[in-house]
């Protein structure tokens, strides 16, 4: 009876660990999330915000590929100054410092554009 119990209580530590590891890697995890897949010609703006509580360093990831036309990724504070401007078709990541208990805004805007984005916040 005991032994069962024993097991039993590992197995459902075993779970509970694997649930936070999943949880760890999920799109739920991230301050801000901006992706898209334009197949024809467009002009456009995709506009988010997040507000930092407990961090003071962000990391944000990009991967884009651009087939046609121009494709812009600003980081802003809440004042509007630019914090970065993130590099496009690559594969980019960067850690950046910022404010605790502010507001940001990313901001992806494309003209003419033909491709695919994916920015990441976390």
């Amino acid at each position: 009876m005991k032994k069962n119990f024993i097991i039993i209580l590992i197995g459902i530590i075993f779970i509970f660990g694997l649930g936070i590891f999943f949880y760890s890697q999920s799109d739920f995890t991230y301050l801000a999330i901006i992706k898209g897949s334009i197949h024809s010609t467009t002009s456009n703006a995709s506009l988010t915000t997040f507000h930092t509580t407990r961090k003071d360093t962000i990391v944000i990831s990009a991967n884009s590929t651009i087939e046609q036309g121009s494709l812009t990724i600003t980081l802003t504070d809440e004042s509007g100054a630019v914090i970065t401007d993130i590099d496009v078709d690559t594969n980019y990541s960067e850690l950046i410092q910022v404010k605790k208990n502010k507001d940001y805004k990313l901001l992806v805007s494309y003209q003419d554009f033909i491709g695919d984005y994916e920015i990441k916040c976390k």
